[in-house]
């Protein structure tokens, strides 16, 4: 009779329910009442493919229209939702948004139309957006039930819609590289990757 040995992986990560996540993103006006917020770069990972969710809002179709250079988000609280996924190809809205952001970097007169090759396959893992939060307004910090006559706040709650993903994305556990043909002929690498921190 063979045994055989099932090796599992762990991935060191916070050792608290919540952490703060510096990753890029982009400005949204239209996620929640009009507010403007800045939003982690709202990606889906389907069969190792890397991809934009246009359908979250008006403003990310703009951003990957656009070519936008995202920004960097420090101010989010996030949460682990799954485990990590490594990425082999871009979706057809990852690659517009690459070839229109090369465009704008190069400044180019129309959309990049070079090749963009991954020259360093990330790993991503999901997570949702969230806030640390030790109880459920109006109760008691202390009080783990309650019957109130108004309506429970609590940034432990689930936000977002099905457009939103429920304010979930995936974010970058190792850095992402591609690499293209810069204006003048060499090649230019950009990366992007995230960082974690406990708290």
């Amino acid at each position: 009779m063979t045994s055989i040995l099932r090796n599992y992986s762990v991935i060191p990560g916070p050792a608290t329910k919540f952490f703060d996540l510096l990753t890029a993103g982009y400005s949204d006006n239209y996620i929640i009442n009009g507010d403007v917020f800045e939003m982690p770069i709202p990606y889906t990972v389907v069969n190792q493919v890397l991809e934009i969710n246009v359908n979250q809002s008006p403003d990310v179709e703009a951003f990957v229209s656009n070519g936008s250079t995202p920004t960097n988000i420090i101010d989010i609280q996030a949460k682990l939702m799954g485990g990590t996924t490594l990425i082999k190809s871009f979706g057809p809205h990852m690659t517009t948004w690459l070839r229109n952001l090369i465009q704008n970097e190069e400044s180019l007169g129309s959309q990049y139309s070079g090749p963009i090759v991954l020259y360093n396959r990330p790993t991503m893992t999901k997570i949702q957006l969230a806030a640390p939060a030790q109880g459920v307004s109006p109760l008691n910090s202390e009080d783990v039930y309650g019957i109130t006559t108004e309506a429970p706040t609590s940034t432990e709650f689930i936000g977002g819609g099905f457009n939103q993903n429920f304010f979930t994305t995936w974010v970058f556990r190792s850095p992402l590289t591609i690499q293209y043909e810069g204006a003048n002929g060499a090649y230019k690498y950009l990366t992007m990757t995230s960082q974690f921190t406990a708290n």
